[in-house]
């Protein structure tokens, strides 16, 4: 089964991610902010199979400069950022994607198909 961390304090939004990658067959966990995130993420013995965050969030840490620390340390696995606010431009790992908000459930699941096909 993969795993998904949600990076997002909109309330309504993770409620809806974690019920479209639950449908998309993932494990979901869930955190309002990146600095909460990061700090579940290191304490793992192994990385998910995908990260989502959000750009704009409270706290120290937004989530530009998690999905970098991310892919710094598990540069293989996929990272979805999704934002109002950056454009995919501004931000290019090879294994990052960018969802500009607001975006639709198509696209989301198609992200989730994606990452589930390439982790077969």
């Amino acid at each position: 089964m993969n795993r998904v961390v949600i990076a997002e304090d909109e309330g309504l939004l993770v409620e809806m991610l974690t019920e479209l990658f639950a449908e998309e067959g993932f494990v979901v966990t869930a955190f309002g902010t990146a600095d909460e995130a990061w700090r579940h993420l290191k304490a793992q013995q192994s990385p998910p199979d995908l990260l989502f965050t959000d750009v704009k969030m409270p706290g120290r840490m937004d989530g530009l400069e998690l999905a970098d620390a991310f892919s710094a340390l598990w540069p293989a696995i996929p990272v979805v950022i999704s934002s109002g606010h950056v454009h995919s431009a501004e931000h290019s790992h090879r294994q990052t994607s960018f969802l500009a908000k607001p975006w639709s459930l198509d696209a989301l699941s198609k992200v989730c198909r994606n990452v589930r096909a390439s982790a077969s």
